[in-house]
């Protein structure tokens, strides 16, 4: 039957694809009656121009009829016999349906036979589809990109630390604790000496397993509360919740100790980090922390490097 060839997904007849079959009568008629537009096979049929009245020519079911039916927006009113024609010698018996739309109805008659429709609309929803198909695996691609967009985030690519952007956002979240429940938290900042010259003379790939190993040591040096993240270049910074001053230095200096006396393959030379420790006061902000960590890693640097410097 011709209804079943008339929905797509939204339940909206598909009027615009008909119009373009000499095998069915297709139009949209006005609740008036009225002709709204429709297809040459439709014009054929009634006679009908755009804007005359067509009722007449609907001798069962009466136009009436099928009007008083369509209130119900994209559902059928009539799906089986459908008897139009524009004089009483004229009048054709044909299969089709009514569907009701905004303003009126939307007539379907079958004039020949369908295989060209039928095949016309199957190739359309085979490609409709295979374009659902597409688009529910561009979504998944999207959504695979995204978590991995978000693991780059939180993530430092290089060593696997948490990234800048973790270290920020904790930060502030272990300030304000510090501040609100009076709980010392020190910060460690530390820094790879002379890691550019390091790239200069062995090479990238040589420097990078110099932050991968740093990353390790510090990873692995760390209790479960302790935050160590990269920071920048060969910088890294590291959160010690619940420890004062002295215990960021008792930390920094095991670090020092255990990284100066590493071996990393394809560097022939001891390499060496400095360390700027800190401790939280009640008037700092996390941006004063930062500032006065870096301050004391300088005083490190400018001191000989392979040390820990505090602030006062």
């Amino acid at each position: 039957m011709i209804s079943r060839f008339m929905k797509l997904g939204d339940g909206e007849p598909m009027l615009g694809l008909l119009m373009e079959f000499s095998s069915v009568a297709a139009a949209r008629v006005s609740r008036e009656g009225a002709l709204l537009e429709a297809n040459a096979a439709f014009h054929a049929l009634t006679g009908g121009t755009t804007g005359a009245s067509v009722a007449p020519y609907f001798i069962q079911p009466a136009f009436d009829e099928l009007i008083a039916g369509s209130a119900a927006q994209g559902d059928p009113v009539h799906d089986g016999l459908l008897r139009i024609g524009r004089e009483l010698g004229q009048v054709r018996s044909l299969r089709g349906a009514v569907y009701g739309v905004a303003g009126g109805i939307v007539v379907l008659a079958e004039m020949a036979e369908m295989g060209d429709l039928t095949a016309s609309v199957s190739r359309l929803r085979t490609e409709l589809a295979g374009k659902d198909e597409t688009i529910a695996r561009l979504r998944g691609e999207i959504e695979d990109q995204k978590k991995a967009l978000d693991a780059l985030m939180v993530n430092d690519s290089l060593t696997g630390l948490p990234s800048r952007r973790k270290l920020e956002e904790t930060l502030d979240v272990e300030v304000e604790r510090a501040r609100r429940y009076r709980t010392p938290l020190s910060l460690v900042m530390s820094d790879i000496d002379n890691v550019e010259e390091l790239n200069q003379i062995y090479g990238r790939e040589s420097g990078d397993r110099v932050l991968r190993r740093f990353g390790q040591l510090l990873a692995s040096s760390v209790r479960r509360a302790d935050l160590p993240a990269r920071y920048e270049g060969g910088t890294f910074i590291t959160l010690l919740p619940h420890s004062g001053v002295s215990g960021g230095v008792a930390f920094a200096e095991r670090l020092r100790t255990q990284f100066s006396v590493d071996l990393i393959p394809s560097v022939e030379r001891p390499v060496t980090a400095s360390f700027g420790v800190t401790e939280y006061r009640d008037v700092d902000t996390s941006n004063v922390l930062l500032e006065r960590a870096a301050a004391a890693l300088l005083q490190a640097k400018n001191s000989g490097r392979n040390r820990v410097s505090t602030t006062d």
